[in-house]
């Protein structure tokens, strides 16, 4: 069902088409019908919209028809016509039969659109505002494989999970948003079929969908894809220049040769005019037969063209007209042969035309022309002295009359019938005056006739006595499985013994039978043809002692069959071959077993050459022999160093001895060989590899060989233990983080109970307030750490770089750890220069450094410890050392201790807590400092040293380091907050905390209720959580700014999203501060007591 604007305009426009109709034949007809029936002609357009546009267009035509009416068929005439009973009872009857022919109509047209969806070949949906599926045809149930029953009521997205989140969802999602038609292809993963998908929007938000399954179009649009490879791999194998041009004379398509003879790559040829590539001057010779082509003539010429690139060539053209759909020409087919060396034959032949003449004169053989009175026009020399007469006395002269006893013999006829029928012909035959035997070559032409004849008189001699020959070479070749064949080199015909058709399948004669040399041509495989008589011209030139050849000939089944052909020379008293004769034998199982060995060896040398891996072959016994270019390649062992069992002094020592003796049970047992070995590179170091081999077995079930093969594994096992460690050190963060967290929220919990418990116990409280805020403290510690890593990890950490004494650095690293390392009871020893040593660096970020050694140092010491903390400043870098005499670290993992999660001992009862990422989160700083860090031990128990080393500057003016969190400055004024947080307990605690600080407090638990309370409650300052439902932090901070009431308010962003982007996008939004949870009490206190904290 099209619902366009289009498709609406057009129903409306018949339909007020009908109307007017409508009003134009009651108008005819007012003189017969007067004021009765005013409005029987506008059931008729009602109809006709009802039917083309539905219950819309036919209402209007309802109220528009009654009010043309009215003010022309109704008095009084240009009113409404209401005014006498007898018009409201007309326009209630009318109004009655409106409404049944547009509810009729609109039901017929409803079951005639569905009738008309159901017969519809491609699948069809419809779907409420809610994507549920209100409508199903058959052809969908089809293609779904899923009942109307399963379908209906439900949602699209659940009866279709696996649409979700691809670009199917996408595209019906805007066709909705849009209120768009949305037409393309989408492919199913799951069933793997393409499905061809067009969507409109309805009205009331709904949507109907058509689709149909392409899936086999698709595998045919792949299919012609490949047969368009196919086509251009075919034309590139053309010598001729094939190419296509567009209707605007440029190239779309074009070979292998066109590349070759404009001297131009594929991509320099395609897309460029016609005239562009073969030059102006061949353009101006070719352009108007392009000009024909394109005007749907199919041109044929030839010409000599003078190309830019190619050069001044004779050609051979061709240019065939494409037709489009409609009949239009849209370019034409280009087919160029070069014939210029046919041209350049041409010239040759005229040439030797008229030396032939000269030749035929002085040619031994006997040569004659006639008119078609038989007079002699041409005599050569030859003829003139057998015939007996001087060429003068034969010249103009008819034959007949000469030669009065050749009329009616067979020479007479055979020129009579040549002439007539104007067919070559070739004959032997004895002139009886002359003693003589003649072949004879008849050529007609419409003037004559000429006649080539050579004396076989010595031949015919010859074959008189080989005849006897014959009879006695044929006895024996009954007895023989071959084919005998005698050849006459004179008419080029082979005479076949019966066993040479029987061969070949063909019906057997009962005697040899003569065969064409054209038709032995036609049964012979086109390959074979010329090595065929290469062999017989080596034979006959004496260049080699026999003919031998090998061919294949077409079997009566079709297909072609290897046989051997071997032949003897006839020669007459001139050294001439008279005849052949020869055996034809049955090669083709030899030959195919053949063929098929070679086949085979040549793609086994390819994947030899190919593979990266050692390919070698054993002798039966197990031994290595011959030459193994693969395996003395790879270790560079010569061939006497690998020959027997020379190869396993390449194994590791180790490996050798358990090599060996398995590969001797292999061999004795002839079973399947597997093994891993290292094997030493030519290069000395060893490498891992995996071998297998199999035995070869002959015919007879023996071992014939090995076949072994070594494949290089020594990267594939050390990603494997790579993999295995990585895993393991994240099953042991994971545990650890568990760990890590329920340490601290055990205390929290047993606290809060406390604080129940002893709630009037004013020391208890204190006691287990502190508790909680340094355990509490532990946890944000755990969680910065982990971002920390994260944003250095992913390269979203930045640091605040500015000029600084690193004393002061120490002294804040010292201010942090001190706690700890006080609990702790040990003894810390500081040693700093007594000049400044200036260093570029984040302030924080660096102490955080020195305050994590000094932790590790004070949780990994025995009570009681000294700790050293020493400070060297060089000329261009200074040394910062932390070197404690606690567990020490074991030698094998101190290239480890800076690795993600790793802890150097995770024993219960050595277990200090942490990630394991300290370290790393340490040499990730040092490193963004451009400097480096070192961990040195000398063992388990033997204490550790961890050595930082910065590079300092030479001189500069020193930077103000940042204040310390503190306690308040000053105590707050009394304001109006407002917490809005989707966390109520953590709304609640907050309120309650600014409410003992003496500030009047509401809260709100989503975006839109924080906006709402901010109204009435217009408070001085709001802390916004960012993640909140409904409407988020950003857009009720935007929303609050767009108010006046808003404009002066001090909005802080309270979020536990802390990176630098979302502090950007909180300043785009309008706070005034960005807080990262948990927010510090004295941080609160801080911002509420400053003065400036208040204003925008």
């Amino acid at each position: 069902m099209n619902h366009s604007p289009s498709s609406a305009a057009s129903s409306y426009g018949v339909a007020f088409v009908a109307l007017a109709a409508a009003l134009l034949v009651r108008w005819l007809l007012g003189p017969a019908l007067g004021e009765t029936l005013p409005l029987v002609t506008l059931f008729a357009p009602i109809a006709v919209a009802v039917h083309f546009g539905g219950y819309r267009p036919a209402l209007l035509i309802v109220v528009v028809g009654y009010v043309a009416c009215a003010y022309l068929f109704i008095a009084p005439r240009g009113q409404l016509g209401l005014s006498e009973p007898r018009n409201v009872f007309g326009l209630v009857a009318y109004l009655l039969t409106a409404g049944v022919i547009v509810g009729f109509g609109e039901a017929w047209r409803r079951s005639e659109h569905r009738a008309s969806v159901e017969s519809l070949a491609d699948g069809f949906m419809r779907f409420d505002r809610k994507w549920r599926i209100t409508y199903v045809n058959a052809a969908a149930e089809q293609i779904t494989q899923r009942l109307r029953a399963d379908l209906l009521g439900k949602s699209h997205w659940d009866v279709f999970p696996t649409a979700v989140g691809t670009p199917l969802e996408d595209a019906y999602r805007r066709a909705v948003d849009d209120g768009v038609a949305v037409e393309f292809e989408h492919h199913d993963a799951p069933s793997g079929r393409w499905f061809a998908v067009k969507g409109s929007p309805l009205p009331d938000r709904d949507f109907a969908v058509a689709f149909r399954d392409i899936s086999d179009q698709k595998r045919t649009a792949d299919a012609l894809q490949r047969a368009e490879q196919q086509l251009r791999t075919i034309t590139d194998t053309v010598p001729a220049l094939i190419a296509y041009a567009d209707a605007d004379c440029h190239y779309r398509l074009n070979n292998l040769a066109y590349e070759r003879w404009f001297g131009r790559r594929r991509g320099e040829i395609t897309g460029r005019h016609m005239r562009e590539v073969l030059g102006d001057d061949a353009w101006a010779l070719v352009g108007p037969k392009v000009a024909a082509a394109l005007a749907g003539e199919t041109v044929q010429y030839e010409a000599q063209v003078p190309y830019a690139d190619g050069g001044m060539r004779w050609i051979d053209a061709t240019y065939v007209p494409s037709f489009g759909p409609s009949g239009d020409v849209i370019g034409i087919v280009v087919l160029v042969h070069d014939i210029s060396e046919r041209k350049r034959s041409e010239e040759q032949l005229r040439q030797s035309e008229r030396r032939l003449e000269l030749v035929l004169r002085s040619i031994n053989d006997h040569f004659v022309t006639y008119d078609r009175e038989w007079r002699y026009t041409f005599v050569n020399d030859r003829a003139a002295a057998i015939l007996g007469r001087r060429r003068e006395e034969l010249l103009g002269r008819c034959i007949w009359d000469l030669f009065p006893d050749a009329v009616g013999n067979q020479y007479y006829v055979a020129l009579h019938r040549a002439l007539a029928e104007q067919q070559p012909s070739k004959f032997e035959h004895f002139y009886e005056p002359f003693d003589a035997w003649f072949d004879n070559h008849v050529y007609p032409t419409p003037d004559g006739v000429s006649v080539f004849a050579a004396d076989i008189t010595a031949r015919k001699r010859a074959e008189e006595r080989l005849a006897a020959a014959n009879e006695r070479f044929e006895l024996a070749a009954r007895a023989t499985q071959d084919g005998i064949w005698d050849y006459d080199p004179a008419t080029q015909d082979n005479t076949w013994s019966p066993r040479c058709f029987e061969l070949l399948g063909l019906p057997i004669p009962t005697v040899p039978q003569r065969v064409t040399q054209a038709w032995l041509t036609d049964r012979m495989h086109p390959d074979d043809y010329a090595p065929m008589w290469a062999a017989a011209d080596a034979y006959w030139s004496g260049r080699v002692p026999h003919y031998v050849t090998e061919m294949r000939l077409r079997h009566e089944d079709g297909s072609y069959r290897w046989f051997l052909s071997r032949g003897v020379a006839i020669q007459d008293e001139h050294g001439r071959v008279v005849r052949m004769t020869g055996a034809l034998s049955d090669d083709h199982d030899r030959r195919v077993a053949e063929l098929a060995l070679r086949d085979s060896d040549e793609r086994f040398r390819t994947a030899v050459a190919a593979t990266s891996d050692i390919l070698w072959t054993n002798d039966a016994s197990g031994k290595m022999l011959g030459v193994q270019a693969g395996w003395g390649g790879f270790t560079g062992q010569s061939f006497d160093e690998y020959q027997g069992y020379g190869w396993a002094t390449a194994l590791h020592p180790d490996d050798a001895q358990p090599t060996i003796t398995a590969w001797d049970a292999a061999v004795r047992e002839r079973r399947r060989f597997t093994f891993e070995h290292r094997v030493r590179r030519r290069d000395g170091t060893y490498r891992l590899c995996s071998v297998r081999a199999v035995p070869l077995l002959d015919v007879n079930g023996s071992v014939r060989e090995w076949v072994g093969v070594h494949t290089d594994v020594t990267e594939q096992r050390e990603l494997e233990q790579q993999l295995k460690d990585a895993d393991r050190r994240k099953d042991e963060f994971l545990a650890t983080l568990a760990h890590e967290l329920r340490n601290p929220l055990a205390p929290i919990r047993n606290g809060l109970h406390i604080l129940r418990l002893a709630a009037d116990n004013v020391e208890a409280v204190a006691h287990t307030r502190e508790m909680m805020e340094r355990q509490l403290a532990q946890m944000v510690r755990l969680v910065d750490d982990l971002l920390d890593v994260s944003r250095i990890t992913t390269g979203k950490f930045q640091l605040r770089m500015e000029r600084v004494n690193l004393a002061i650095v120490v002294r804040t690293a010292v201010e942090t750890s001190r706690p700890l390392i006080s609990a702790n009871g040990h003894d810390l020893r500081v040693t700093v220069p007594p000049m400044p040593v200036l260093v570029d660096a984040d302030v924080t970020r660096l102490a955080q450094v020195f305050a994590n050694l000094l932790n590790n140092a004070a949780k990994y010491s025995d009570r009681g410890s000294r700790i050293l903390l020493t400070v060297e400043a060089g000329d261009a870098d200074v040394v910062v050392s932390v070197k404690d005499a606690g567990a020490g670290i074991p030698p094998e993992m101190l290239s480890q201790v800076f690795e993600m999660f790793t802890q150097v001992d995770r024993s219960l009862e050595r277990a200090q807590g942490g990630l394991g990422i300290g370290l790393t989160l340490v040499r990730r700083l040092v490193e963004m400092h451009g400097g480096s860090v070192e961990a040195h031990s000398d063992g388990v128990g033997q204490g550790s040293e961890f050595v930082v080393r910065l590079p300092v500057v030479a001189s500069a003016e020193r930077s103000v380091t940042p204040d310390v969190d503190g306690e308040p400055s000053g105590r707050p004024g009394r304001y109006r907050v407002l917490v809005a947080d989707d966390n109520s307990d953590a709304a609640t605690s907050l309120a309650s905390l600014l409410t003992f600080l003496g500030h009047e407090v509401r809260t709100a638990n989503d975006g839109l209720e924080a906006v709402d309370v901010t109204a009435a409650f217009r408070p001085d300052v709001i802390l916004l959580d960012i993640g909140m439902p409904k409407l988020n932090g950003y857009d009720a901070c935007r929303r609050i700014r767009e108010q006046p009431w808003g404009e002066t308010a001090f909005v802080v962003a309270a979020t536990g999203w802390g990176q630098d982007e979302d502090k950007r996008r909180s300043d785009d939004a309008g706070f005034d501060t960005h807080l990262v949870k948990p927010v510090q009490p004295a941080v609160l206190e801080r911002l509420l007591a400053s003065s400036v904290g208040l204003t925008r």
